[in-house]
């Protein structure tokens, strides 16, 4: 309809349309209607050029994909007679649907032989590598693709052989302009016809986006390494000959003095800190993700024994359930687990009856993991600036600390593809909530919002709607 619409406007509108000196509106019009009246192998002129070269040649595309469905159809109609059964021209039917999402998809579809030849090719072929369809059918395929992933193809070949499916199959494919293009595969066989039927998807820029992000990681990490260098430096100084003032001429200096020195080294001891702080940030960022299964129950008990080693003098209660699973970096998991309890070691420090606790909450289908203790808590309008980097909600007075460890378990969390998110109270302790890439339903994960926490216990914050820090999906 669109285009016998197209065909009754009148030529004054179309040039109002398509502004370009190579269009040729009553040879358009002319082409149009040629089409309207089953004339399927019309086509438009090559020679135009701009907007006007853009149209014909999507027109173009969509008359041949006609075309070639008319022919097929003519074809099956003389198998199925005049007087076909209505099972017949049902078939018919499907064939011609079929024909026609396969000329019309966006996706690279083919059917290919077990023989390494196309037997069959879509448009968006031609559209993406430049080759003709007749070009790519009089060749073995395997001559387009990269030499590095020709033993990855072969592999995959001999999976089809074997009845087996192949998904997502990475590799480069030889345009006509000699550069290559990433197709990500995925192919059944038939081994009955002995043909391969294939889908591939162009994901080039996807490709060029990630090595882009690589490299940028790479001289994220180069920077700071030589930043923190340069820094470490002058704090060294400032440190050592505070030192030796202290040492050599502590005796000539009065009380006033003597503080200064103190505050001077403590501030020299606190960018120290900083420094190893942003280290560590970055370093979350630029390092590459080795998944494998983690029993997180089993990082959190020795997370737990880690600080009761440093600090034996405190008695604290640690409660974690068992059999907390999940599939993830073991390093990086690990420091989300020794910055979550580390917080709460620290926040409970004021309390004589001191609890933490670690579970899950795996009923929802999607598993939310939860750190949680008895502590000082936190006022939850102040909870925007929780997960920012160097952002404290307490004076660094009444409990230490540099101000990074929520900021690197937001990232860590966003990495695996997860959410965190905090509860708290004043008073009554904070429960820090995160996921690893679980289900969601309406774009939030079932957990402690909507339902039971996974370490719900003594000393829970209650009354307080929760933060979400939306990790990226």
């Amino acid at each position: 309809m669109f285009f016998f619409g197209l065909a009754d406007q009148s030529s004054v509108t179309l040039s109002a349309k398509i502004d370009d000196d190579s269009l040729d509106v009553s040879q358009l019009l002319t082409t149009l209607l040629a089409f309207r009246r089953g004339n399927f192998g019309a086509r438009m002129p090559l020679d135009w050029t701009g907007t006007a070269g853009k149209v014909a040649d999507t027109l173009n595309r969509i008359f041949e994909a006609s075309d070639r469905m008319s022919q097929e159809l003519a074809r099956l109609s003389l198998v199925a007679g005049k007087d076909g059964k209505p099972e017949q021209r049902l078939s018919l039917m499907r064939v011609v649907e079929r024909d026609h999402f396969f000329a019309l998809s966006p996706d690279l579809l083919s059917i290919m032989g077990l023989d390494g030849c196309f037997r069959q090719v879509n448009p968006s072929w031609e559209q993406t590598l430049g080759y003709s369809p007749e070009e790519l059918m009089s060749r073995p395929w395997l001559e387009l693709v990269h030499a590095d992933d020709r033993q990855a193809t072969l592999d995959a070949m001999r999976k089809l052989e074997a009845g087996e499916p192949v998904i997502h199959l990475e590799i480069r494919y030889r345009t006509r302009d000699g550069s290559y293009r990433w197709l990500v595969w995925n192919a059944v066989s038939s081994l009955e016809e002995r043909l391969i039927y294939a889908v591939a998807h162009d994901v080039t820029e996807r490709k060029q986006a990630d090595l882009a992000l690589q490299m940028s990681n790479r001289e994220l990490e180069t920077f700071s390494y030589s930043v923190s260098h340069d820094l470490r430096a002058p704090l060294r100084s400032i440190d050592g000959f505070s030192q030796a003032l202290e040492e050599d001429c502590g005796e000539r200096l009065d009380e006033v003095g003597r503080q200064h020195l103190k505050r001077i080294r403590a501030a020299a001891s606190r960018m120290g800190l900083l420094i190893d702080a942003l280290l560590q940030l970055s370093q979350v960022s630029c390092t590459e993700l080795r998944m494998s299964a983690v029993d997180l129950s089993a990082l959190a008990r020795s997370v737990a024994g880690d600080l009761r080693e440093r600090d034996p003098r405190r008695k604290v209660e640690c409660a974690i359930t068992e059999g907390a699973k999940a599939r993830g970096d073991r390093t990086l998991l690990r420091a989300v687990l020794e910055n979550l309890f580390s917080n709460a070691w620290k926040f409970t420090g004021k309390r004589e009856d001191a609890r933490i606790e670690f579970g899950v909450e795996t009923s929802t289908g999607c598993p939310v993991y939860c750190v949680r203790d008895n502590g000082a808590g936190f006022d939850m309008k102040d909870a925007g600036k929780l997960f920012g980097p160097f952002q404290r909600l307490h004076g660094s007075d009444e409990f230490p600390g540099t101000g990074i460890g929520l900021a690197t378990v937001q990232r860590i969390v966003r990495r695996h593809g997860g959410q965190v998110w905090a509860e708290s109270a004043v008073g009554r302790g904070t429960a820090i909530h995160f996921t690893l890439g679980g289900q969601e339903q309406n774009g939030k994960p079932d957990g402690p919002a909507g339902g039971k926490s996974p370490c719900a216990g003594s000393g829970s914050p209650g009354g307080e709607a929760p933060v979400r820090e939306r990790g990226d999906q």
